[in-house]
């Protein structure tokens, strides 16, 4: 089955199926706020008030957690835990492996929609194109094909 049949028709994956995954995901960001975790305290033994230290902790956190979605999209899996038991993967737009660069700014923009309030409609695959952080990166999510097993034919 090919991915534009399989997908939403533009060869991408299906909004339900990026939202699954982002769910998924949402596990693996709460690991980076607990691994994050010790900013916090690191700024309040520096004499920060309470605010300082939660700026520091929700700073170290966003960054903690893109990094680590970057680094799984730009590794050999090409997806996320969550992408992964969707059966996703980041490509870029020629369908080869993403950098870790561009894997970096596609999570970064997801975040910086996420904050600005418009996270439905920027993860949405709504329009031909993508998604409007994966857009901005120059990357795509597209399901994977079904490999065909010489066995079963």
């Amino acid at each position: 089955m090919s991915n534009a049949v399989k997908g939403n028709g533009h060869g991408m994956a299906a909004a339900d199926s990026r939202a699954a995954a982002t769910l998924i995901d949402g596990f693996v960001v709460l690991v980076c706020l607990w691994a994050a975790s010790p900013a916090g305290d690191v700024a309040h033994a520096l004499g920060a008030p309470w605010w300082g230290s939660m700026l520091a902790l929700g700073l170290c956190w966003v960054v903690l957690s893109v990094a680590v979605l970057a680094a799984f999209e730009a590794s050999a899996l090409r997806a996320t835990p969550g992408k992964l038991a969707c059966g996703l993967r980041v490509t870029d737009t020629a369908g080869g492996r993403v950098r870790y660069v561009a894997a970096f700014r596609r999570n970064l923009g997801k975040f910086a929609w996420s904050l600005i309030g418009v996270a439905f409609l920027a993860r949405s695959g709504w329009a031909p194109g993508g998604s409007l952080h994966d857009r901005r990166a120059g990357t795509i999510v597209v399901p994977v094909s079904p490999k065909v097993s010489h066995e079963s034919r």
